[in-house]
């Protein structure tokens, strides 16, 4: 099983174009976040949570970056 975004499984260019503009639309990340804690059963506070999700989102910056240096 897979967690976080769905278009954060792959680095093609359709996803990452995605993911540019999800992560630019200013507050969405936060209340999908929010939301995803709300229903998820989980002992993690909001605070943590937050933390966990910048986690993926830098390691998935950071995927797409390292895969831009290869092409």
């Amino acid at each position: 099983m897979r967690g976080g975004l769905r278009f954060c499984h792959s680095t093609d260019i359709g996803r990452m174009l995605i993911f540019k503009v999800y992560s630019a639309i200013p507050f969405l990340n936060e209340l999908r976040v929010i939301t995803d804690w709300t229903v998820t059963e989980t002992c993690m506070n909001l605070f943590m949570w937050m933390k966990l999700e910048d986690a993926h989102h830098s390691l998935y910056r950071t995927r797409l970056d390292m895969e831009g240096r290869l092409d």
